[in-house]
């Protein structure tokens, strides 16, 4: 049999098989899993948040930066506020021209 006297279209027909529609399942959207804790922070989370606390704790300061002892530290946040105050006063002073 060659090529032009073969029916194509007769033998497609002959061999359509219709496909199953599958029935869509009758979740309720708004209801939770049946594991669902409420109240209950999952594991994965806990994990995440003691994987911080300890990089936190192993690190007490990023590169480059020094850690002062908290009298200093009190002291040099003392002197900057003041400073600080010195610069909003001398800004309120002078006057400024918008054109």
């Amino acid at each position: 049999m060659e090529l032009d006297e073969k029916d194509f279209v007769k033998e497609n027909m002959l061999n359509f098989k219709p496909k199953t529609v599958k029935q869509p399942s009758q979740k309720v959207p708004a209801q939770a899993p049946p594991t669902y804790q409420r109240g209950v922070v999952p594991k994965y989370i806990r994990e995440r948040r003691e994987d911080d606390i300890r990089e936190v704790e192993e690190e007490p300061c990023p590169d480059g930066h020094v850690l002062l002892p908290e009298e200093e530290r009190k002291e040099t946040l003392k002197v900057l506020r003041q400073s600080k105050i010195l610069f909003l006063i001398q800004m309120q002073l002078k006057y400024f021209i918008v054109k």
